[in-house]
């Protein structure tokens, strides 16, 4: 079990990340993004393509994601699951097929006044710690874009596929991406520095035809773009 620091913890009553030693709230990282890079973001507005399979509702999405993140954390503490979701067994399944070995979850991390927690903590064959972003999504309006994002990512367009990569290290090199994009290593970043160790980066993405995962490499913007946020 990968040893967690316990100074900053999400606090369920509160709902958001504190600081147990200065006695206040901390801001989450996604929020920040969202409001800094995409704040007029719409899932409605983003051109729809053609599906894979039938999809399912935003509340439907994000409960469905709730409970595969609850699973693979019981998962990761040694615990058993009776009835797993299936995107929970295609998430362990690519986790062993990249051979990553599940070390921890939720794994909070934090700089400053700004928090997020790490959706998967694994191990690669070299031992070397890496931060997965576990996101459960369909393929409907996935890479479609609502425009440009904005501030030191407005090069870039404002989809899901990119903000996804966004959350994990601040934009990686994303399958079919012409360029570095520059917003998915503010976890990977935040976890660096947290605990003084090295780390890669992965989105794991999950929908009903099973799992991908897509390993991020550095990009060059990383620490601006989370320098933006920390303020």
């Amino acid at each position: 079990m990968f040893p967690v620091q316990t100074r900053v913890i999400f606090n369920p009553r509160l709902k958001c990340f504190y600081d147990t030693l200065e006695r206040k709230r901390l801001k989450g990282a996604a929020k920040l993004l969202a409001k800094t890079f995409w704040p007029t973001y719409s899932f409605r507005r983003a051109p729809q393509t053609p599906r894979l399979a039938p999809g399912v509702s935003a509340r439907q999405g994000r409960a469905r994601g709730s409970r595969v993140d609850r699973e693979v954390a019981a998962v990761a503490r040694g615990e058993r699951l009776r009835s797993p979701h299936p995107f929970t067994l295609y998430a362990l399944e690519a986790l062993r097929r990249c051979a990553l070995h599940l070390v921890g979850a939720q794994v909070v991390v934090y700089e400053g006044t700004v928090a997020t927690a790490v959706d998967i903590l694994a191990t690669d064959a070299s031992g070397t710690y890496t931060c997965i972003e576990l996101k459960c999504s369909s393929d409907s309006r996935y890479t479609s874009a609502c425009g440009p994002m904005r501030g030191v990512l407005s090069g870039r367009t404002d989809a899901l596929s990119e903000q996804h990569a966004v959350q994990c290290q601040v934009l990686p090199r994303l399958p079919n991406s012409t360029d570095t994009d520059p917003c998915a290593q503010v976890t990977r970043l935040l976890f660096e520095r947290t605990y003084g160790i090295n780390a890669n980066a992965c989105i794991l993405r999950i929908n009903e035809s099973g799992a991908t995962v897509s390993r991020l490499p550095r990009s060059q913007d990383a620490a601006r773009a989370l320098g933006v946020i920390v303020g």
